[in-house]
């Protein structure tokens, strides 16, 4: 609304008439219209200009998982803070800046568009956080997204190695492939 030059009267009077909802400081929903696909990830977007989708948020968003993740998992950079979300209920994981920085792409949807990591590096970033997230995840990623056979692995393996797990994957690729012979 600022971008658009909106005085703050006009939004204030908006509001009081029910056409506008504050959703949480800052965030405004216009009531007249549906609400955004992926309303949430968007918001969180607004509100954190840093932070990207990732791991189990992306994983599911890019239809790679049928896990649900219990809070949105946003990744940002290890130098940057993040500010304190009332709702929704957000999952942040600091990663080094150009781990952070690599692999991020645009998800496009009805107008509405938000900085999330592709399948690529979102496999690669489970593989990071296996230790905390376990393993059954990125397999299933891995496997899911490999269909067709060998569709993306060179792109798997430039992320994997700027996520330093290059060794990690190529462990879970062979297992993958002998599993299928």
């Amino acid at each position: 609304m600022r971008q658009a030059g909106l005085p703050l009267k006009v939004v204030q009077r908006l509001t009081q008439a029910g056409r506008v909802q504050v959703v949480q400081r800052g965030v405004y929903q216009l009531l007249s219209l549906p609400a955004a696909p992926h309303a949430e990830l968007l918001e969180v977007s607004l509100r954190g200009p840093y932070a990207r989708v990732t791991l189990v948020s992306a994983l599911n968003l890019h239809g790679l998982t049928t896990t649900q993740p219990v809070r949105l998992q946003l990744t940002i950079p290890s130098n940057r803070a993040f500010p304190d979300l009332a709702f929704p209920p957000v999952q942040v994981f600091w990663f080094p800046p150009e781990v952070h920085a690599a692999g991020v792409q645009d998800w496009q949807e009805a107008e509405v568009s938000f900085p999330v990591y592709p399948p690529e590096k979102t496999i690669a970033d489970l593989l990071r956080l296996e230790w905390r997230l376990g393993r059954d995840l990125s397999l299933e990623g891995l496997r899911t997204d490999l269909l067709p056979p060998d569709r993306r692995v060179p792109e798997l393996l430039a992320m994997a190695r700027v996520c330093g797990v290059e060794v990690q994957l190529r462990r879970d690729l062979e297992m993958l492939h002998t599993a299928d012979h």
